[in-house]
């Protein structure tokens, strides 16, 4: 595992996550300095100045999730041992770290010729990518095998762990707040008080961080979320989010859905996204669209009954056949048959995770398991969070993590369960 690790650091230099807002966010909070062309950088960038801790105040200490305390503790760090310069290969390589301990977990408990597929199909290099970029999935990604290996395993310090590392995973972006539910191993409520009052704090943390938000979101969950899934997204020609987008104008334009005010006016922006449309709009046009758009959205669902079936399945039918190279913010220098390999696999994530979760639902109910069947049904289930959260923008980025955690437990699921029986028909047979 030293060596994999070792793999990685070098391989880090050759993949990259081209840098968004949940970056530029969390270096400041890490009291870093950043460029005026932070966002364009490509590949994204090592070192980066700190900025002068005499003009940072109490406040700008408070970090905006937990990826971002991470990443300003590590900041801090260098800081102490006297870095020149913030170096965010030590972030790639706390990440890292994180990921595969959880792999060695699982892999201490997998006969040899189970283990060996695992570490192949794990050792991903696009997982690597979101360590080696400040996005706000990374941590939730790097925590994806722990948080497996753990559910997987029963007992009280397992418990205790799984609650631990949910909190972690949820604090990162609201969206990953369900996973809290992975946290109640039963449902005596005296067992899980203090654990469900801490996942209240940490939801209304998250909550307050993404108010700013809330306009964009909305107007997205609107003409964008609710207008795609009416439109059969699902059918379309194309399996990416950018070109979704550069055809959604003409795949939308549906007659059939009845609106229900100011038509004319919904039908100018139907199907398309906040960013660029939204943002073109003028302050009084986006204040009037803030202020309607909630009420658009369920008067629209209300007065069109034929397309409920549409609302709740495009977004599981799309999951399954996105492209989840994410090439619109993925880049590498690399041309070698290795990541000829993951580009296949990430091209089908969408299957593999469908054909994974349902061998693992399978086992689960096979062995009386209600925690892991409910935990495989919420993974399913989680487009509809995505869509009608954030809409169909940049829905392969946000959906990856939830769907690679359903990977990593269903592999690790099947195999430590194939590994349990092999080890019983070994020991029978040799009696």
């Amino acid at each position: 595992m030293l060596i994999v690790f070792a793999v990685f650091m070098l391989l880090s230099h050759h993949l990259q996550l081209q840098n968004n807002g949940d970056g530029s966010r969390i270096m400041r909070s890490a009291q870093i300095l950043t460029t005026g062309d932070f966002y364009s950088w490509q590949p994204f960038p090592r070192l980066y100045e700190f900025q002068d801790i005499g003009n940072i105040k109490p406040k700008d200490l408070i970090p905006v999730s937990s990826g971002a305390a991470i990443v300003e503790l590590i900041s801090f760090a260098e800081r102490a041992v006297n870095f020149k310069k913030f170096d965010f290969l030590w972030v790639t390589a706390f990440y890292s770290a994180l990921y595969l301990f959880g792999i060695l977990l699982i892999l201490l408990n997998l006969r040899l010729v189970f283990a060996i597929p695992m570490l192949l199909i794990l050792v991903n290099p696009y997982v690597l990518a979101y360590f080696n970029s400040p996005y706000e999935e990374s941590l939730f990604i790097a925590l994806c095998p722990i948080l497996s290996f753990f559910f997987i395993k029963e007992g009280i310090s397992s418990g205790f762990a799984i609650k631990t590392i949910a909190l972690a995973m949820a604090s990162t972006k609201i969206q990953f707040a369900p996973v809290l539910l992975f946290g109640i191993k039963n449902f005596k409520l005296r067992n899980n008080i203090v654990y469900m009052l801490v996942s209240i704090l940490v939801i209304g943390a998250t909550v307050v961080k993404i108010r700013s938000f809330s306009g964009p979101n909305n107007y997205d969950r609107y003409f964008n979320g609710l207008s795609y899934s009416m439109s059969e997204v699902s059918t379309w020609p194309v399996n990416e989010f950018i070109e979704r987008r550069s055809i959604a104008d003409k795949m939308t334009a549906s007659k059939d859905i009845i609106f229900p005010a100011e038509s004319s006016y919904i039908r100018k922006y139907w199907g398309s996204s906040f960013w660029p449309t939204g943002n073109n709009l003028d302050a009084i046009e986006r204040k009037y669209v803030y202020d309607n758009v909630d009420k658009w959205f369920w008067e629209t669902v209300i007065v069109n009954p034929k397309y409920y079936y549409r609302l709740l399945t495009e977004p599981i039918f799309t999951m399954v056949k996105a492209d989840y190279r994410i090439s619109y913010i993925f880049s590498s220098d690399m041309k070698n048959r290795w990541m000829d390999i993951h580009a296949l696999v990430m091209q089908n994530f969408g299957v593999i995770f469908l054909l994974l979760s349902i061998s693992s639902l399978v086992i689960s109910i096979r062995n009386k398991n209600p925690a892991h069947v409910l935990f495989v049904l919420f993974l399913l289930m989680y487009p509809l969070i995505v869509v009608y959260g954030a809409a169909y923008h940049e829905f392969e980025k946000h959906l990856f993590p939830v769907l690679f955690l359903g990977v990593v437990f269903s592999i690790a699921r099947s195999f430590m369960s194939i590994s349990k029986s092999v080890t019983y028909s070994d020991l029978t047979s040799s009696r």
